[in-house]
């Protein structure tokens, strides 16, 4: 009798693959989001998921359970657990995942950068500077 459970294997939806790879570039981030990059033999990155609770992925749609997204609203309950400037970079995630300050700002989300760049690491001021350089969003 065989009594293992097979869990289903889920996927991230092309938006929040993104999203994890932006986030395994900044250090605060990486470590909510249980990632990091890693490179293979021939110098490629890849991204290495951790297993994790990660209560602010949601499935795209109802027909859909086993595809998941980032859900800003469950995610943005993450903001006042944390120390001021990795609240920056939760904050610029979500500025950057909603693609709508105002909407952000009236949700009391806002990303200040001049505030951020006072007191960020190298690291996480890097991952700003690299999704301003490349913006890959779809």
């Amino acid at each position: 009798m065989n009594t293992t459970t097979e869990i289903p294997k889920v996927t991230l939806s092309k938006p929040t693959q993104l999203l994890f790879w932006l986030a395994a570039r900044s250090h605060s981030l990486a470590e909510q989001f249980g990632v990091e990059i890693v490179h293979d033999d021939d110098g490629k990155e890849r991204l290495k998921i951790f297993p994790r609770s990660r209560p602010w992925l949601t499935p795209v749609h109802p027909s859909r359970p086993n595809e998941l997204t980032f859900n800003p609203e469950v995610y943005a309950k993450s903001l006042s657990d944390c120390s001021e400037y990795t609240e920056h970079m939760r904050r610029f995630i979500l500025n950057v995942w909603m693609r709508n300050p105002t909407y952000a700002k009236q949700k009391g989300w806002d990303f200040d950068l001049f505030k951020a760049v006072r007191g960020l690491d190298s690291n996480n001021l890097d991952a700003i500077a690299f999704i301003l350089r490349f913006p890959q969003w779809p």
